[in-house]
C-alpha cells in the first residue's frame, strides 16, 4: 500500500470480517492514487475469484463524514472490522 500513497486508516470489513451484509469490504483513508488502488484491488479480486467492494476517502472527507455522523461511515466504525493501519487514532 505504501506504493500507492499515504494510508492513514485501513480497515477490512464486510466479507473479510464475517459481516457480509456491510456496504463495503474495505475502507481506506489517505492521500492515494485512486487508479493504483483500483489496480491493486483488481489483482486481489482475480486472485480470490470474487468482487471486493472498497471505499477510498481523503482524511478531510473522512473527518467531515465523521463530523456529520454519516450513516455509512458509522456502520463501518461501529461494526465488525479488522484495522490494519490506524494513524488517525480512531477507536
Amino acid at each position: 500500500l505504501a506504493k500507492i500513497g499515504s494510508v492513514n486508516y485501513l480497515a477490512l470489513t464486510g466479507r473479510f470480517s464475517g459481516a457480509p451484509d456491510m456496504a463495503t469490504d474495505m475502507l481506506v483513508v489517505g492521500t492515494l492514487n485512486r487508479q493504483l488502488v483500483k489496480n491493486l484491488v483488481a489483482r486481489f479480486e482475480k486472485r480470490y475469484g470474487r468482487e471486493i467492494l472498497y471505499t477510498v476517502m481523503t482524511p478531510k472527507e473522512f473527518y467531515y463524514r465523521k463530523g456529520i455522523t454519516d450513516k455509512f461511515l458509522y456502520e463501518i466504525l461501529e461494526g465488525q472490522k479488522m484495522v490494519l493501519v490506524n494513524t488517525l487514532g480512531i477507536t
